[in-house]
């Protein structure tokens, strides 16, 4: 397994890590889990300060409520998604 597959890997844990401890696998459809940016932080490994330069670039779709920002794991999934570069095959 190449590192961008190990990277890929490792963020699809800590997201079903961070749905486990929410306890909302099972109470509420993955689609409007929402995430904190500390949390989406977690998530990439980077600063909080990436998360709000990604949003701002319109990289990562948010919700803004009045208690603050939040990401939804779709706009997650679509972020890792549109930077996947897939294995080159060894023909």
């Amino acid at each position: 397994m190449n590192p961008l597959e190990k990277k890929f890997v490792e963020v699809h844990k800590k997201l079903d890590e961070l749905l486990i401890r929410k306890k909302l696998r099972d109470e509420v459809p993955a689609m409007y889990h929402l995430f904190k940016e500390k949390e989406v932080a977690e998530i990439f490994k980077v600063n909080i300060r990436t998360i709000k330069n990604w949003r701002r670039q319109g990289l990562l779709g948010h919700v803004k409520l009045t208690a603050g920002i939040y990401y939804k794991l779709p706009d997650i999934m679509f972020l890792i998604d549109q930077h996947y570069e897939p294995a080159k095959s060894f023909e």
